[in-house]
């Protein structure tokens, strides 16, 4: 075979693997087989060739986003399951240790202790991974460690999707929330508290957009939310067309206040 042959044989073989999404299965088989690390690497293989793998959607939202609100309408659009994380948390607060301490979480927007929330929702997304089910992650991951918690079971986005709110919406909304709930926190003291949430949540988000920033896109401001939700609906189509494509984030900045309330 001469160096013209060779060139050929390669171009059309890569051609071939290309096509056929081979390279690309060949990728996503190592990424999980070096994330679950299997004591019989050859039985795992074959069992991941032979399953459907669900569509994953992580739907992450500022204080006074409409993130649960488009997780709902998109979930019944295409038949998803939604995981809530301020669901989740509010029935965790009925039967945790410390109650009320979880509950002030919520109500402020606090970012919630590692030890706690990755457990409830690791129960739910096994469930919808060992039944095959598509879902929607809203609210979570809040952290870096929760990030790096959810990819040391094996689970990365297939589509992450940002929504941002204008700062003074989400500043607005925990202090509604610090006045509505039990906390003696009152006059100027609402304004600090706020402030004080706000920019841990900000710093806390910050690193989890650095953790998937290799996938980030920006949908401009003025965006309405029909279209968000249109070309979400195109994302996960596309992705259900084409299982293997890699994963995608689109970061969404939010509209107005009326819209964003829940």
């Amino acid at each position: 075979m001469d160096k013209i042959q060779k060139y050929e044989f390669v171009k059309k073989s890569r051609e071939y693997l290309d096509e056929k999404k081979v390279t690309a299965l060949f990728k996503n088989l190592t990424k999980q087989l070096l994330i679950h690390r299997p004591d019989s690497p050859i039985d795992f293989l074959i069992n991941r060739i032979n399953k459907k793998e669900p569509i994953r959607v992580f739907l992450i939202g500022a204080p006074g986003s409409i993130a649960k609100m488009l997780a709902r309408r998109i979930s019944k659009e295409v038949e998803f399951t939604t995981i809530s994380a301020g669901e989740l948390m509010k029935k965790e607060s009925n039967r945790s240790i410390n109650p009320a301490e979880v509950k002030e979480e919520i109500d402020q927007f606090r970012v919630v202790c590692d030890s706690n929330l990755p457990s409830i929702i690791k129960n739910n997304i096994l469930k919808c991974e060992s039944e095959g089910k598509n879902w929607i992650l809203e609210g979570f991951p809040r952290t870096k460690t929760q990030v790096l918690n959810l990819q040391r079971i094996g689970i990365i986005p297939d589509i992450i999707v940002f929504l941002e709110v204008e700062r003074e919406a989400s500043f607005e909304k925990i202090k509604r929330n610090i006045t509505d709930s039990d906390s003696t926190i009152t006059g100027d003291e609402i304004d600090v508290a706020a402030e004080k949430i706000l920019q841990e949540y900000e710093l806390q988000l910050a690193q989890v957009k650095e953790s998937y920033s290799k996938f980030v896109n920006v949908f401009p401001k003025t965006k309405p939310m029909d279209e968000m939700e249109k070309d979400l609906l195109e994302m996960v189509k596309l992705k259900a067309d084409d299982p293997l494509l890699p994963p995608g984030i689109k970061i969404i900045k939010e509209e107005t206040e009326e819209e964003i309330e829940e």
